[in-house]
């Protein structure tokens, strides 16, 4: 047991309590009566040290409450079948961090010390996510449409307003094939041409069940914006459409988060 922990709070308190009592104290002498340590007394009486129960440990990046809506969150999370991966749960504190005006990040070791300050009745613990064949996922469809849709019943049962129900779907697509091929056509050259590179764009909606829809969102291959895709072009007006980067052009759990 550490030394720490053997301490008799209510002594401590009795002998500072004395201690205050009178104009210049005998440290000393108070803590042999009251059979605490003199430094700890001294450190109570003199530079007002709290209790290391009392106070904030200094290394925690997130206040309680924050922490709080992290703990209720996860579940959420967990009953629409969203794996709650650390990633995503450091992305979530660098969230909650920026929105209360905090210009700083937690450390790559932040999630798993959070991890095991859990609480046990939660039952949560860090588990191995197991691939599948894709014929067993296909085979397992109606089943999790099934159960998705009863789980669907019991939120709109539960007076959850339409704004809060989403639907939320992506589809990825290449604008094209990426190498020189024969085409039918005439003896001269051709005015056609394909794109240099074939890349991976995806393309997200955000439906709520009340009308709301979130401007489209399209994710490119690439890691800094381009003025080419936007010059001279209609097809991506800034004031209705949202265009995000990533290096592979798939959704990301900071582009979600974003």
């Amino acid at each position: 047991m550490s030394k720490h922990a053997e301490i008799d709070e209510s002594r401590v308190i009795e002998a500072c309590e004395a201690a205050s009592a009178v104009e210049k104290p005998n440290l000393s002498k108070i803590a042999r009566e009251y059979g605490v340590s003199y430094n700890i007394l001294l450190g109570r009486v003199r530079q007002g040290k709290q209790a290391r129960t009392t106070r904030k440990p200094n290394n925690k990046a997130l206040d309680e409450y924050q922490e709080e809506a992290l703990r209720q969150w996860i579940p959420e999370l967990r009953n629409c079948h969203m794996p709650v991966t650390p990633t995503l749960l450091e992305d979530m504190a660098n969230l909650s961090l920026k929105r209360a005006g905090v210009d700083r990040v937690v450390g790559k070791t932040w999630v798993y010390r959070f991890i095991k300050r859990l609480p046990k009745g939660m039952q949560l613990a860090p588990v191995k996510q197991k691939m599948k064949e894709i014929k067993r996922i296909q085979a397992e469809d109606a089943w999790k449409l099934t159960f998705w849709y009863e789980k669907l019943k019991n939120v709109v049962r539960a007076d959850m307003p339409a704004r809060l129900i989403y639907n939320f779907d992506e589809c990825g697509f290449q604008p094209g094939k990426g190498k020189d091929q024969k085409v039918v056509g005439g003896s001269n050259p051709p005015d056609l041409s394909e794109l240099e590179h074939s890349e991976t764009i995806t393309a997200l909606e955000c439906i709520a069940a009340d009308g709301w829809h979130m401007d489209p969102l399209f994710i490119f291959k690439s890691t800094t914006f381009q003025e080419t895709w936007f010059y001279g072009s209609d097809a991506l007006p800034p004031k209705t459409t949202l265009v995000g980067i990533s290096p592979n052009g798939w959704i990301s759990d900071e582009l979600i988060l974003q």
